[in-house]
């Protein structure tokens, strides 16, 4: 008996002990991030960080930007919003970011700000980018299969 109200005892100490703050603890600044904040879909399919620090976050919701301060939305011109799904991510040579998308093949511009679309030779509109690789030439493969 004597031994279950000492190991009792340890325990409770500990807890105790565990549940004091300390000194050190002071020092640490805890920032929650959400960076796609209350999307209805917040499903992140890809991660990119650029050359300038940018982290970029592809999602089911579309593209943002996460600058250490702030994260934004990017916005994308498309027809139909429900397929403004961000499938994969590739930084150019010329620090473009390109996009493949379920709306096709896309570039973000970094010195107007603003999305553009490409056309995929000997393709129409209707299909979906999965997959954007970069090569040193600044040439880039990607994946694309009709809806």
């Amino acid at each position: 008996m004597k031994n279950i109200f000492c190991n009792i005892v340890v325990v409770i100490i500990a807890f105790v002990w565990t549940c004091i703050p300390s000194k050190a603890d002071d020092s640490y600044l805890i920032h929650h991030f959400n960076p796609l904040g209350e999307t209805p879909q917040s499903q992140v399919s890809t991660i990119l960080q650029d050359a300038k620090g940018y982290i970029w976050i592809g999602s089911q919701d579309g593209l943002y930007r996460y600058d250490a301060y702030e994260c934004r939305k990017i916005e994308i011109p498309v027809h139909n919003p429900g397929y403004l799904i961000i499938n994969d991510l590739c930084q150019g040579k010329d620090n473009d970011i390109w996009i493949a998308s379920a709306t096709g093949l896309l570039r973000f511009d970094g010195k107007t700000n603003k999305v553009v679309r490409h056309q995929i030779d000997g393709s129409d509109t209707s299909i979906i980018v999965t997959k954007i690789i970069r090569f040193d030439d600044n040439s880039i493969l990607v994946s694309a299969r009709e809806y």
